[in-house]
């Protein structure tokens, strides 16, 4: 009998999840016609650039990167509907190593397999994989940034704190929420690190760097103003509860779904040894900090962080005037309550945690590949 290291298998493992994350998301990009957000990416990204610059100043300025980036995507493979797409599938795709790479990091390879795992086939995230609009790209550039974040914490290093930088200013290029991601970065450092003195310098560099980076988008944005945005409206506690419904692809059940996902977290926090315990903190962290300032902003002043919005794919996600939009700055670090479930399965009592996480994946997975055949029957012919 041949036995795989563990190495390989790992490797094995990991394969297996990003194979199960394609087979949700590249069949079914071509099955629909493209909905009205889409067909603005499309639209936009067929201007030429002197046009596009111009046409951002009357509506979408913070998504500018995005329609750019995909004018140079057409320009080399058409604008049929799944091509349009795949992109967004693409990074949705390369969320489930990176993901590994952090669960790695942060708690080890058990714990990052598992994670790559629930997060392969999320509906959170494989939604909007297909679909043509940048919020796959903020994520994928997020959870990149959070690995070299990590290694930053741990080495001082130029290409580390270049990596973070970029990342960082590519999330925030793709989708402004992800600026809530750098201050749930600063708020989890004494988490993770005992020496917050030693890395300040290493973090200020980076800091500078995104800053400076940024800084033509942030003229763009204060030369356009808040006008584009004051449609939405003030958000309700009830919104909060719904974007946690999304793990059990119920947005009209959030108490479910908010016992699913923090009941296991608070366990893993009193499962965990000292150091782990904080840094299951920190992913804690991770997960509420965008809401809750996001939250509160919008409570004082309704559309003032709100720069970009989640498509409505299911009823009950939004309300009609838009109240839940701000509080999707939860998208910036969605895998991070992943990851706190994977390390509930590694310090849990016995094998029970993986029996019954195992049956969130395996769940999302039969359904999606159900759905999967039925859009693909239900294709007309020729397409």
């Amino acid at each position: 009998m041949i036995r795989m290291s563990a190495t390989a298998s790992n490797r094995a493992l990991l394969g297996a999840a990003i194979a199960i994350a394609a087979l949700c998301t590249v069949p079914v990009l071509g099955h629909r016609s493209l909905w009205l957000d889409e067909g603005v990416s499309l639209a936009f990204a067929q201007l030429s650039l002197g046009a596009l610059f111009d046409a951002v100043h009357h509506m979408d300025a913070a998504e500018f990167a995005y329609y750019a980036f995909l004018h140079e995507w057409l320009s080399f493979v058409g604008t049929r509907a799944e091509l349009l797409r795949l992109p967004s599938a693409l990074a949705a795709i390369g969320v489930v190593p990176l993901t590994y790479l952090v669960a790695k990091e942060l708690f080890g390879t058990r714990t990052a397999v598992i994670a790559s795992f629930l997060v392969a086939p999320s509906f959170f995230i494989v939604n909007m994989a297909e679909q043509a609009r940048p919020y796959t790209l903020a994520l994928f550039f997020c959870v990149l940034a959070t690995y070299f974040f990590l290694k930053l914490l741990q080495k001082p290093s130029i290409p580390y704190v270049a990596g973070y930088a970029a990342a960082a200013a590519l999330g925030i290029l793709f989708h402004a929420f992800s600026g809530l991601m750098i201050v749930a970065h600063v708020a989890s450092v004494p988490l993770l690190t005992d020496d917050v003195r030693h890395v300040r310098l290493r973090l200020f560099a980076a800091y500078a760097v995104l800053g400076l980076a940024l800084l033509p988008f942030a003229v763009l944005l204060k030369s356009v103003g808040m006008h584009q945005i004051d449609w939405i409206a003030k958000p309700q506690l009830a919104d909060v509860g719904k974007l946690f419904g999304h793990f059990i692809d119920r947005a009209d059940k959030p108490t479910r779904a908010i016992v699913m996902v923090g009941a296991p977290c608070c366990l893993a926090v009193i499962g965990a040894s000292g150091a782990e315990r904080r840094r299951v903190g920190a992913l804690i962290v991770w997960t509420l900090l965008p809401i809750l300032i996001a939250f509160g902003i919008f409570v004082v002043a309704a559309g003032l962080l709100s720069f970009g919005v989640l498509p409505a794919v299911y009823s009950g996600w939004t309300t009609p005037n838009g109240s839940n939009a701000p509080l999707r700055a939860w998208l910036p670090m969605a895998t991070s309550p992943f990851l706190a479930l994977a390390t509930y399965a590694r310090v849990g009592l016995g094998r029970a945690p993986l029996v019954v996480l195992a049956a969130i994946p395996a769940a999302q997975l039969l359904a999606l590949v159900s759905g999967t055949l039925s859009a693909l029957r239900r294709r007309p012919l020729g397409q």
